[in-house]
């Protein structure tokens, strides 16, 4: 598999973006392993952002853990798509890693940004949270909404 995604990820490289991006997320094969594995390889921010994008657009809910890791990468193009992919899930699980995200600390002028983006894709998921719960009528759904007009 990891030949496919090199494959994919030379392709970007060379400026085709789009063919490179729709064969990651149209593989079949379950990719996330080998896509980490490479992004924990890769020197260059923006291949480390494309494959984060290309991560979190499979939509698979095991990503979510990768975006947590990609939250924290030192280039700002990487961890802003991690904070796309996490608001794209607007799940419990992404809203409480955006939650934990604040306490992030760095080593130069980004916290600022990083503050910035990250107060406004956790509104977005509490939004989206607040929408789902609202038009829920399962037993449960009432907890949730509870859960969300708290914080």
């Amino acid at each position: 598999m990891q030949v496919e995604i090199r494959a994919a990820v030379d392709q970007f490289r060379r400026g085709d973006t789009e063919t490179a991006f729709f064969e990651l997320i149209e593989m079949t094969d379950d990719v996330l392993p080998a896509i980490v594995d490479i992004f924990r390889g890769e020197p260059q921010p923006d291949v480390r952002a494309f494959l984060v994008k290309a991560a979190w657009e499979r939509r698979e809910d095991a990503v979510i853990r990768f975006l947590a890791e990609a939250l924290n990468d030192d280039a700002e193009e990487v961890w802003q798509e991690a904070l796309d992919g996490l608001v794209a899930f607007s799940s419990q699980e992404s809203l409480e890693l955006l939650q934990s995200a604040r306490s992030r600390k760095f080593k130069d002028s980004a916290a600022k940004r990083f503050h910035l983006w990250l107060e406004e894709a956790i509104q977005q998921v509490q939004f989206e949270l607040r929408a789902k719960a609202q038009f829920d009528t399962r037993p449960f759904a009432k907890i949730i909404r509870k859960e969300l007009k708290e914080t």
